[in-house]
């Protein structure tokens, strides 16, 4: 694969992790109690990609602020908690509906072999993919 089209998947990649940060960092909260600084490091760790305070802490206080959330302050931090898991659990339950369809389509058009160690087969119709 070529540079190009290796960089257009990244940002491709990249997109729908941005787009789906709200469910991520919530799912997150739902493990476990964090504060900004372990959700930055754990999004990071995890997709490699490094978020602003700008991206954050609106998402953080607006849940806050709505009480889906709960912040202990403690010194030089504040932790984040999920307050009302009933809410919670279905703005997680809404994204996997929504995402379903999504699913089915992928699913309903793509068959996806294993042949070999590394190698993928994308089937998608009549024309078959290697993918390494």
């Amino acid at each position: 694969m070529n540079q190009k089209l290796k960089a257009e998947n990244m940002k491709t990649r990249n997109r729908i992790i941005r787009k789906n940060l709200d469910v991520i960092i919530l799912l997150m909260l739902l493990e476990k109690p964090m504060c900004s600084k372990d959700i930055m490091e754990r999004i990071t760790k995890e997709f490699g990609i490094c978020l602003s305070t700008g991206t954050l802490y609106p998402l953080l206080h607006s849940w806050t602020e709505i009480g889906l959330l709960e912040c202990k302050p403690y010194v030089k931090r504040k932790v984040y908690s999920v307050a009302d898991m009933e809410e919670a659990l279905k703005i997680i339950n809404e994204y996997m509906e929504a995402n379903k369809y999504l699913m089915k389509l992928v699913e309903s058009n793509i068959l996806v072999e294993k042949r070999g160690e590394q190698e993928k087969i994308l089937i998608f119709g009549e024309k078959e993919i290697v993918v390494e």
